[in-house]
């Protein structure tokens, strides 16, 4: 009995043998499936990239790393600006 899910498909090898191969388990993800997914990622790896450089740019500013990572992670390149158009933190004078 032949399965009608379009993850299953029979191969004949001869006559008298089919090899069911189960393309669900070797591959579980559609091509568009696929596409969306590596989408993710670059968009994913974007967002951490624009997110440290972001945390850098900050703590040279003075800011916490945090700050500028999260700017950068959700905000993408506006928030990258945004934390090179906010004026440095004045250190406080240890000056005695």
């Amino acid at each position: 009995p032949m399965d009608d899910s379009p993850y299953v498909r029979n191969i004949s090898a001869g006559s008298t043998r089919r090899i069911s191969l189960q393309l669900s388990i070797l591959c579980p993800f559609t091509a568009e499936q696929k596409m969306n997914t590596s989408v993710f990622y670059l968009s994913l790896a974007l967002a951490v990239a624009t997110g440290a450089l972001g945390a850098y740019l900050s703590e040279r500013k003075g800011r916490p790393r945090s700050f500028g990572f999260i700017l950068g992670f959700l905000f993408g390149f506006i928030g990258i600006l945004v934390v090179l158009l906010v004026s440095k933190k004045n250190q406080p004078n240890t000056e005695n």
